[in-house]
């Protein structure tokens, strides 16, 4: 499922000056790098606990586990100590190899200096051009979402949302980001460049406008269409549109077929 969420945090780059390196969840979400997925999935009975309670039922989807959730509930009467749950995770990373050990120990060999503000204006900047170039590369108007989501998954470790999200701004008031019309809530935009793209486009279309001969005289597509009575009404005259068309560029849209 591709990534969808902007949950980021100022977080993610603390814990990377203090040497973790960050790499991005299943989710998307930002996580500290080295943990294997045996490990997390282990760590978290309470997953593994509904999973087997949906397997046992035959059930499955968001709905069944949030039921099975409240039915393996633990009772707190029964809840166990915070020293008894810490040797519970020790024994646990200890069959895993002392994963955690391990990652702090790298972490502190290579904590790193707090990223100076130029450098991390570079990293949003980097980050904000990646993310524009990215999403106007096949479509002329952007969500502004999408903009911002692929911005802070690259700066991920360096800058929070609020940063990003001002870099964003500072780029609509200098027009390298333009603002268009929207059917969706959110803002969209597109480029300077893209809409130069699309003047020319629609300069070259109109030049070219009824300067040919058709390639199918109407007798002759009379003829053709009786024999592909198969096709549907509108095919056939998505096909007549282009034959008998005098423009040197013909554009359709609609539906697949």
């Amino acid at each position: 499922m591709p990534c969808g969420g902007m949950s980021f945090s100022p977080r993610a780059a603390t814990q990377r000056e203090l040497g973790y390196e960050i790499e991005q969840g299943k989710s998307c979400q930002p996580e500290i790098k080295g943990y294997t997925r045996e490990y997390l999935g282990a760590s978290s009975p309470r997953s593994q606990q509904i999973k087997e309670h949906l397997e046992q039922q035959g059930l499955s989807g968001a709905a069944a586990a949030q039921i099975a959730a409240h039915q393996t509930r633990d009772n707190k009467s029964t809840a166990i100590t915070h020293e008894e749950m810490q040797g519970r995770h020790r024994q646990l990373a200890a069959r895993f190899g002392d994963q955690p050990e391990h990652i702090v120990s790298e972490a502190r060999a290579r904590q790193v200096e707090e990223i100076s503000p130029e450098d991390k204006h570079h990293k949003i900047e980097s980050a904000l051009s990646y993310s524009r170039e990215k999403n106007v590369e096949r479509q002329a108007v952007v969500d502004e979402r999408d903009l911002l989501r692929d911005s802070l998954r690259r700066s991920m470790g360096y800058a929070c949302f609020a940063d990003v999200r001002e870099g964003f701004e500072q780029r609509t008031r200098s027009g390298d980001l333009i603002e268009r019309e929207s059917r969706s809530p959110a803002r969209a935009f597109t480029t300077g460049r893209m809409i130069e793209y699309e003047r020319d486009t629609i300069a070259v279309v109109r030049a070219g406008q009824n300067q040919y001969e058709p390639l199918v005289s109407s007798e002759t597509w009379r003829a053709v269409d009786e024999k592909h009575s198969h096709l549907k009404a509108s095919q056939r005259a998505a096909v007549e549109q282009v034959l008998s068309s005098q423009d040197k560029i013909v554009t359709m849209e609609g539906a697949a077929g």
